[in-house]
């Protein structure tokens, strides 16, 4: 008599307990500019929760544009026509570079604090060149600006 399994059992340890875990669990990696964060919560809605999933994103795939599925955003609470919403008040307050192409999904790029600090202080040199009273282009250089050009 030949003998012939009928299943296959895997035997669960201690390390494949753990395997399954750290697939189930995802983090935010930083650094992210608190700047951003206080942003983003004061554009409302789901504007923090989709700059986070940006953020998320951007970290796991390494890649500086990304798009965003839908099952991930759906992990966030953030529905198509909030992810819209959201992308044009983070594009607004220039926390992002979206760009849209008809048939295709989005393609989302944060814009780095050294990018916001480098547009904001030569609209201000453009503006006080012309003659003009200096108006803070980015959303948080009405209290800050000074800051800005001491670094």
């Amino acid at each position: 008599m030949e003998f012939r399994p009928t299943s296959i059992v895997e035997v669960e340890t201690e390390y494949s307990r753990g395997l399954k875990t750290r697939r189930v669990e995802h983090y935010l990696r930083g650094p992210i500019p608190l700047a951003d964060i206080q942003v983003a919560a004061k554009l409302g809605g789901s504007c923090l929760a989709l700059l986070l999933a940006i953020h998320h994103r951007i970290a796991v795939t390494k890649w500086r544009e990304v798009t965003l599925p839908t099952g991930l955003l759906s992990e966030f609470g953030i529905n198509y026509s909030a992810k819209w919403r959201g992308l044009k008040l983070l594009e607004k307050a220039k926390l992002i570079i979206v760009k849209r192409e008809r048939g295709n999904s989005a393609r989302i790029k944060l814009v780095s604090g050294k990018r916001q600090k480098a547009r904001f202080l030569s609209s201000r040199l453009a503006s006080t060149a012309a003659g003009g009273k200096r108006q803070p282009t980015h959303p948080l250089a009405a209290g800050t600006h000074r800051k800005w050009l001491a670094t």
